[in-house]
């Protein structure tokens, strides 16, 4: 990348080059998003995973997009590890901070088809090169460009041949590999399941059809065939119509009336049977919350980080499978913080400060997440610390309540009424502001013993000062 920005500047000098990456070649170019055929999910077969399948799964299913936001989620803590001098330190800091800050979603977006195609714009601060603000495109609309070594160094807008090269282009990879541009799509896990969620005869279509047609069946009437019932004007009604009107007529926890009739042998020729409910089809619910799981786990978000504990808060039981979702999303967040310091943070340190000795890695997510929850047991026990076990506290006389005359304690899972030791206390504390010390009370000693059981001074003289305000009646 440095190679290239020197080869511009000897060409066109630096001026030139910094014009240019302040303007947008592409400007206007972005094509708004396309429709894509359907024809690939209409047959019986799993047909091939494409992007436009990605595409789908994303728009047709809440458990799909829920699993790709706990996985945004848990990479909101990362953090760069950070070495370099004072002046391109706070360059990086300033730069990272408008791509993961403001721009966080577009990175994100990398998982969803495997690539993300970003053109990044800068701004000119006197003389120093800032990013400005991010462009996504569609990326089934681009093609990642590589130089002799195999380095990806840009892509192209296919509809338009035009080439944008880093640091004005950034191309993200998610879990490339054997040195393919491409990326392998994080929702090709997820394929199965949601195929057989989604296809014709799948869950949702059985679920549909058994609440559509076997879920509650309503009144079911028997009436003999050919007969009719006379009224008293003489009107003939068939019995089909009697029974209707009756099956229309009724109402929940209403009267039912119903005319009997019979054969020569006795049996009913009108019957009636209430309406049914087929309970719960407990089988096909079971089967799409099988389903849900395994797209949760085909996207890397096992299924005991987002379900409710049995037993305990926070994460207690449920520290493993967090540090396995946190493991996944930080090699996602390695293989960002990758592309940005290869297309953005290489190239442009040098066109703004020269040859610099400076280092960028990401930081331990797990150390990030840690630190964000406070004091953390990962070792099997409870993200956040483990959940400590109710322990009485031992009530002393300063633990006490200071106001009501008797308390209740616990003592042996039983609780047991008791005098209050700090009741005294508590009518003196409230009432020395009218306190008469010439006042004596001869019932003092009584006060005392019946409230503290001692022969402490300071509560005979407050019962003695209480005695003299009620005497006052000032309380």
């Amino acid at each position: 990348m440095v190679k290239y920005l020197e080869n511009l500047v000897a060409k066109r000098g630096k001026a030139a080059v910094a014009k240019n990456l302040v303007e947008d070649p592409a400007k206007g170019k972005q094509r708004k998003r396309g429709r894509f055929a359907l024809a690939d999910l209409t047959v019986l077969d799993l047909p091939i995973f494409r992007m436009r399948t990605a595409e789908l799964m994303i728009q047709s299913d809440p458990m799909v997009r829920f699993a790709m936001n706990v996985r945004n989620s848990a990479l909101m803590p990362a953090e760069l590890e950070i070495e370099a001098d004072p002046d391109v330190k706070a360059w990086i800091e300033k730069n990272w901070s408008v791509l993961w800050d403001l721009n966080r979603p577009k990175l994100v977006k990398a998982k969803r088809f495997g690539s993300a195609a970003i053109q990044v714009v800068y701004e000119n601060d006197k003389g120093i090169m800032n990013i400005d603000r991010l462009k996504e495109y569609r990326i089934q609309n681009t093609m990642p460009l590589q130089n002799e070594s195999g380095e990806t160094v840009g892509f192209q807008l296919r509809q338009d041949s035009i080439d944008l090269r880093a640091p004005q282009a950034l191309w993200v990879a998610y879990q490339a590999e054997y040195g393919n541009p491409w990326g392998e799509s994080v929702l090709h896990g997820a394929y199965s399941p949601w195929w057989s969620k989604w296809v014709d005869g799948g869950f949702e279509k059985m679920l549909q059809l058994r609440m559509m047609k076997d879920a509650y069946i309503g009144d079911m009437f028997f009436y003999p065939m050919g007969q009719t019932m006379e009224l008293k004007d003489g009107t003939v009604i068939p019995f089909r119509d009697v029974v209707r009107e009756l099956g229309e007529n009724r109402l929940s926890g209403g009267t039912l009336t119903i005319p009997v009739k019979f054969d020569e042998s006795g049996n009913k020729l009108i019957d009636y049977h209430p309406p049914q409910d087929f309970g719960t089809p407990t089988g096909i619910l079971e089967w799409g919350n099988r389903l849900d799981d395994e797209i949760l786990i085909g996207i890397g978000v096992p299924t005991e980080v987002v379900n409710a504990a049995e037993g305990g808060t926070g994460f207690s039981g449920r520290s493993i499978p967090l540090t396995v979702l946190i493991n996944n999303v930080e090699m996602e967040f390695t293989d960002i913080v990758n592309a940005v310091v290869r297309d953005i943070f290489t190239p442009m340190i040098w066109f703004n400060f020269g040859e610099r000795e400076w280092s960028v890695k990401p930081k331990s997510l797990l150390e990030s997440t840690t630190e964000i929850m406070g004091e953390s047991n990962l070792g099997g026990g409870a993200m956040g610390g483990t959940d400590p076990q109710p322990q009485q506290q031992q009530q002393g006389p300063e633990d006490v309540p200071r106001t009501g005359e008797f308390i209740t304690v616990n003592k042996g899972g039983k609780q047991f009424q008791r005098r209050n030791p700090n009741f005294g206390k508590a009518l003196a504390s409230d009432s020395s502001q009218f306190a008469d010390t010439d006042s004596v009370d001869p019932l003092a000693d009584d006060i005392t013993h019946a409230g503290t059981r001692t022969a402490d001074k300071s509560i005979a003289s407050a019962a003695s000062r209480i005695t003299a305000l009620k005497k006052k009646r000032l309380i």
